[in-house]
């Protein structure tokens, strides 16, 4: 499976990961992760159950999985509303629709209800937002898309 985002140039293997501890926290720095217990990738738009969240590492030096999300000086998102995601499995290919993307304090992502609400057909990316001078990220940038 991979996650695939023509307009910045990302194409990402997509990996299964259960959060430990209520923690999410992807092994590897040049892959994407499907959130279990929530939406699995499907080959369809029919087939969603469930959000399907995906989550990589970002560091902002252009090595790391969501890196290309953000832009060269990390002073903002490079997606725009309208940009396509691509979820391909070797059942088909789901393409989402980037609606909106919204920054959230570390402390406050877990009690979004906006960002975790179970919704078929949706696609949230979640990463840091690292800052530009290196020092810890005090965010999360998460991606809102529809398919």
């Amino acid at each position: 499976m991979h996650l695939v985002i023509p307009s910045v140039g990302l194409e990402l293997p997509l990996l299964g990961l259960t959060p430990r501890g209520g923690v999410i926290d992807p092994p590897l720095l040049t892959a994407g992760y499907w959130i279990e217990p929530y939406g699995a990738p499907v080959g369809s738009p029919e087939q969603a159950d469930n959000t399907l969240y995906v989550a990589a590492h970002s560091a902002g030096d252009g090595d790391d999985g969501f890196d290309p999300l953000l832009t060269a000086d990390h002073g903002a998102v490079a997606l725009a509303a309208g940009d396509a995601v691509e979820v391909r499995t070797p059942d088909g290919t789901v393409t989402y629709t980037v609606e909106r993307t919204q920054r959230y304090g570390k402390r406050a992502l877990a009690g979004a209800a906006e960002v975790w609400e179970a919704s078929p057909g949706r696609l949230v990316l979640i990463t840091c937002f690292q800052r530009a001078d290196g020092r810890t990220p005090t965010e999360n940038l998460v991606v809102f898309a529809e398919s």
